[in-house]
């Protein structure tokens, strides 16, 4: 990570963010399923300076929250994220996750729903990791997700496919601080 605001590697980052306070932990998820929306409330409850999503398009183009590309692991169904609707995989509950037996019929968020969650805190930033290779068209509506809950200029965008932050940089109101290639 590197910004104007706070330039220098992510250590350096980090320290800072610690100097002024802020909880830059990695949340464990020790309390609620990751990935579920009551681990997001908990971070932003808690005042976590990042919380990061992964997220995968459906067959329907909407966005869903998931670290993995199907359904097995967390929702016990072999099931790929993009051969399904966001209403067809709102159909499935989480079985697996930390302290899972405390919430019942827990689902897959959408992208939307997260946003909802992270805008609750201005202090609080999201990571949205985009996990496969996206259009132009896609990535534009991610960014009116974000921009659309007033959220755009603390959030971070990390993506595996430069192309995706190629582009992204290229879309009105993102700044190439906000971008993030991993590898």
């Amino acid at each position: 990570l590197h910004t104007d605001k706070y330039p220098g590697t992510a250590q350096d980052i980090r320290e800072r963010a610690e100097r002024m306070g802020y909880d830059i932990r990695w949340y464990e998820a020790s309390e609620a399923p990751e990935n579920s929306i009551p681990a997001f409330e908990k971070a932003v409850e808690n005042h976590f300076f990042g919380v990061e999503c992964d997220i995968w398009k459906t067959l329907d183009g909407e966005f869903m929250v998931s670290h993995d590309a199907s359904l097995k692991r967390i929702f016990g169904y072999p099931l790929d994220i993009a051969s399904l609707t966001a209403q067809q995989i709102k159909k499935y509950y989480m079985i697996n996750g930390a302290n899972i037996g405390s919430y019942e019929k827990l689902t897959m968020p959408t992208l939307t729903e997260y946003l909802q969650v992270m805008k609750k805190d201005k202090e609080v930033h999201p990571f949205i990791e985009i996990k496969e290779m996206l259009k132009e068209e896609d990535l534009k509506r991610i960014v009116k997700l974000v921009k659309d809950q007033g959220i755009l200029k603390q959030t971070y965008f990390i993506s595996m496919y430069q192309s995706n932050l190629l582009t992204l940089q290229t879309i009105a109101g993102v700044e190439s601080s906000q971008l993030q290639y991993v590898y």
